[in-house]
């Protein structure tokens, strides 16, 4: 179940986010960050680990980032799964992909079309998981009937692109999958709509580690740039633009 957010708490994380305020009202906006984290408010835990992540207002600390996402992926909050699975992502050598894709699992499951996103990418690539085509369109698909605008054109290529690797019947089973999965949970992801309508300017970005997967290829190449997944705020869905070229990578 979502945690709403008091009044006071909205206003005063409106006015971090345009930075209109003195050191004076920070502390005053920290202390009531801290106090709703106390109520168990996993909105807060949330806003607490971003404020970490970027060192705004605290210290950075990835650390205390990490432990505040996860408080709030605890308590069922589909933000903080998807960013502490960023997080994990980015972690030590390689990468913590098995951990991170059962946070992004978590997020999926409340309908957050990124962490549905980023579970196909990781599926393609067989990162943290089986390597599954099958299992990366289904998520795909997914993502595409969740995202809106320009996030759902970059969704909709990755899902073009993914159909080359399959056959027509494992689309059609795949189709069919994403229907009953979309009916079996629409209460659930009902219960979240904030997050696939909210704003998209990202706060801070982390690079998606390339190499993984057999078959066709290894990791998933970018048209432009290196691939990105942003660290997700409590009112932002933006992803950064990677795709899954055509046959093959």
């Amino acid at each position: 179940m979502m945690v709403k957010m008091k009044p006071l708490l909205v206003f005063l994380l409106l006015l971090v986010m345009t930075g209109l305020f003195s050191d004076d009202t920070q502390d005053a906006d920290l202390k009531a960050i801290k106090a709703e984290i106390a109520k168990g408010n996993a909105e807060a835990m949330n806003r607490m680990g971003m404020l970490y992540y970027d060192g705004r207002q605290v210290s950075q600390s990835k650390d205390e980032a990490m432990r505040h996402f996860r408080m709030a992926a605890e308590k069922n909050y589909p933000l903080g799964a998807y960013n502490l699975a960023v997080c994990l992502e980015d972690s030590h050598a390689g990468g913590l992909f098995a951990e991170a894709c059962k946070f992004y699992l978590q997020a999926a499951n409340h309908g957050f079309a990124p962490a549905m996103y980023a579970l196909g990418v990781n599926y393609h690539q067989g990162r943290g998981v089986t390597q599954s085509h099958e299992q990366a369109y289904f998520w795909i698909l997914l993502a595409c009937a969740q995202a809106n605008g320009d996030q759902f054109d970059e969704f909709a290529k990755a899902r073009d692109n993914l159909a080359t690797w399959l056959s027509a019947e494992e689309i059609k089973a795949q189709q069919k999958n994403a229907l009953d999965w979309t009916q079996k949970n629409a209460a659930r992801i009902a219960q979240t709509p904030q997050l696939r309508t909210a704003a998209k300017d990202s706060i801070v970005t982390t690079p998606v580690r390339g190499g993984g997967g057999g078959g066709k290829g290894g990791g998933v190449t970018p048209t432009a740039q290196q691939p990105v997944t942003p660290v997700i705020d409590n009112n932002q869905t933006t992803v950064g633009r990677f795709e899954i070229p055509p046959g093959g990578l």
